[in-house]
């Protein structure tokens, strides 16, 4: 029997701002149409990303049930890359002497694995291979071409936040600073004051939000309910900013730093890895809930 293998997936909440297109099979379009179109998005350090395959999760589910596939990742090495010859130890300047690369072929190449839950338009990936901050900005990226734009409208990509850590700053005996950002959640999955805050700015006209409280008291502010449903709905939809006091010096957390993390083991001699993806993700759509 092989080796139990492990793997570490995270989470992406993906948003149409249009909420008259916030509907399961338009999510389900969305990605069908960034892998036909082939389209590419940069995460950190020239890292490249497009998606590969698309596939159903399910023999005889929908598209909107599930769907699956992996990533292609690569550098991207800019054309104009200044070279170097470590045998000389001198900078090549002429442009003859450098070997020229064929157009299309691209170095560090890997995929990695990915399933997308349009109903809840919840993406969970691989991110051993590349992390929630570089698909972040890759994804953010290859929906913001005019192709996607103009069909699609503007589309919100947010890293989902670490429960536990929501957990901490609801538990803190001291909160200094309170800062609370976030956009207006799809109104598919919402508590009954989670309700109230969505259709508090719906009213007003508001896509998003932003909240700062301080507070020079010796023992901190006091959270109030809206504040705690507030905190809870950056979760999916923002991030929150604390300063407390550790170990009798201020510091500042925020939510962004500490993205949700779930590890999955899996036997390869019984599982494939594909299946395995699958189940990870959706043992986090469960812990989302």
């Amino acid at each position: 029997m092989s080796k139990t293998r492990k793997i570490k997936c995270a989470a992406i909440n993906i948003k149409f701002v249009d909420t008259n297109k916030q509907r399961p099979n338009n999510y389900a379009e969305l990605f069908r149409d960034i892998q036909s179109k082939g389209l590419i998005g940069h995460g950190y350090s020239k890292q490249a990303l497009l998606v590969n395959t698309l596939a159903r999760t399910q023999e005889l589910g929908e598209l909107v049930d599930g769907i699956t596939g992996s990533f292609h990742k690569y550098f991207d090495l800019p054309e104009n890359t200044k070279w170097f010859d470590t045998s000389t130890r001198q900078p090549i300047s002429d442009k003859n002497e450098v070997i020229a690369i064929p157009h299309g072929l691209k170095p560090e190449y890997t995929s990695f694995g990915y399933v997308f839950f349009p109903k809840r338009h919840r993406l969970i990936f691989d991110c051993s291979k590349m992390s929630a901050k570089s698909v972040h900005k890759a994804l953010s990226q290859i929906f913001s071409y005019p192709v996607i734009n103009k069909e699609y409208g503007d589309i919100d990509v947010i890293i989902e936040t670490s429960r536990e850590m929501i957990d901490q700053i609801l538990n803190l005996d001291y909160i200094r600073m309170l800062n609370i950002k976030l956009t207006i959640p799809n109104p598919d999955e919402l508590s009954e004051l989670d309700a109230k805050v969505f259709e508090n700015m719906k009213i007003h006209g508001l896509y998003s939000y932003e909240q700062i409280q301080s507070s020079k008291k010796s023992d901190g502010m006091t959270l109030r309910d809206q504040d705690k449903s507030l905190i809870r709905l950056s979760a999916s939809n923002g991030k929150t900013t604390v300063k407390t006091i550790e170990g009798g010096e201020v510091v500042e957390k925020s939510t962004s730093d500490y993205p949700l993390i779930y590890t999955k083991e899996y036997q390869p001699d019984t599982q494939p890895y594909s299946t395995a993806i699958v189940e990870a993700g959706e043992m986090v759509l469960r812990t989302l809930q």
